[in-house]
């Protein structure tokens, strides 16, 4: 049995030529091989971004492509060094959404590139804060309002918000007085111009008379009763209220009725918002700060001493910029659990110059004057 040669040692499908030999008989088999290659490059987080504040309690983490990796195992936990972890997985796309998270936490993410063959490194951690979710009431004034009995006329009412914030949550109640629901759309337009429709033309049996409902996405289906009022408690809307996540809540609200049908009227008579914003929560000292730093003696003349405590695994990154931001000087370091390294850097000329010490997720930058 004879192989043919196969120089091209780059990841990818290639093919072989197995020949066998029996006698005066020789067959030659085709064979494929799929190389696969552990040389991953770093992994690059890219949302959210390190220290990055106020972000919802529902969001997706995305990191960039490695040309090498048909998968990437991910960790999400509430400690650097990732004992707590709160979510994990394996995916072979390069983002995953993370849900139920919890308000005003300092959270940790990291990824490590797999294929079939191999398994590359975790990256070094990114830390990110939820913000805390405030909610407030606000009622129209522009009530009541007629709802007549000729057949496609609209009617409006007004609200407005004067608070600035972006919207996290939207719920709506509403109270209606009209004689045949199932004639009525109603649709809520926010200060952007996004039109939901709360309902649309519900409830077909008799009698169907009035709405006193709130609408939430957290609500229970549409039952209509045959009492009145016909639709009541909390249900879901016919449009999901989560499109208006991410707009302005300030500005002029509208509640718009349609009237599909001769007739029957009534009257809007009360309606309001509860409007919810993710507000950023700053990080606290500790969150993004390393511990018990040093940095001495300061001034110096390009020698001196950085210690610190490390509460984590991660490798130490030491960089130094002149003061017009150029790099002068970039080192990565090992990590024990205790820093204390001297540099000496006797080329550099007297000035003012930035310090920057990073440590997984957590990083300090100090300035030093050079004699």
């Amino acid at each position: 049995m004879t192989l043919s040669n196969m120089t091209n040692s780059t990841p990818g499908f290639y093919s072989m030529v197995v020949t066998a030999i029996s006698g005066a008989n020789t067959k030659s088999v085709p064979f494929y091989l799929n190389l696969l290659s552990s040389n991953f490059a770093p992994s690059v987080l890219v949302s959210p971004a390190n220290n990055a504040i106020g972000q919802n309690v529902a969001l997706t983490l995305i990191w960039e492509e490695d040309t090498n990796a048909t998968s990437y195992d991910y960790q999400v936990a509430t400690d650097q060094n990732f004992t707590n972890i709160i979510s994990s997985g394996n995916v072979d796309i390069t983002n995953i959404a993370i849900f139920g998270l919890a308000q005003a936490t300092v959270y940790y993410w990291r990824i490590a590139p797999k294929n079939n063959a191999c398994s590359g490194t975790y990256s070094a951690a990114s830390l990110f804060k939820t913000g805390q979710i405030t909610c407030s009431d606000f009622t129209s004034t522009n009530v009541p309002v007629t709802i007549g009995t000729t057949a496609n006329v609209t009617v409006n009412s007004t609200l407005n918000v004067p608070t600035t914030g972006v919207l996290s949550d939207v719920n709506v109640s509403v109270t209606i007085n009209h004689t045949y629901v199932n004639d009525l759309t109603v649709t809520l337009i926010s200060p952007s111009g996004t039109q939901i429709q709360l309902v649309t033309r519900p409830c077909v049996q008799e009698p169907n008379q009035n709405i006193a409902a709130t609408f939430d996405n957290s609500g229970i289906p549409l039952v209509c009763a045959i009492t009145s009022p016909a639709i009541s408690g909390t249900i879901i809307p016919s449009q999901a209220l989560s499109t208006l996540n991410g707009q302005a809540m300030n500005g002029n609200w509208t509640l718009r009725i349609l009237d599909s049908v001769n007739l029957d009227g009534g009257t809007l008579t009360g309606w309001s918002l509860n409007l919810c914003k993710n507000e950023a929560v700053p990080l606290s000292v500790n969150d993004n700060s390393l511990q018990n730093f040093a940095l001495y003696p300061n001034p110096n003349k390009g020698n001196f001493t950085i210690s610190f405590t490390s509460d984590n695994s991660e490798k130490i990154n030491v960089g130094v910029f002149d003061i017009r931001g150029r790099s002068v000087f970039s080192k990565e370091y090992q990590n024990n659990g205790l820093f204390n390294e001297n540099m000496q850097l006797d080329n550099l000329q007297s000035g003012v110059y930035l310090v920057k010490v990073q440590n997984g997720s957590k990083q300090l930058t100090k300035k030093i004057v050079i004699e």
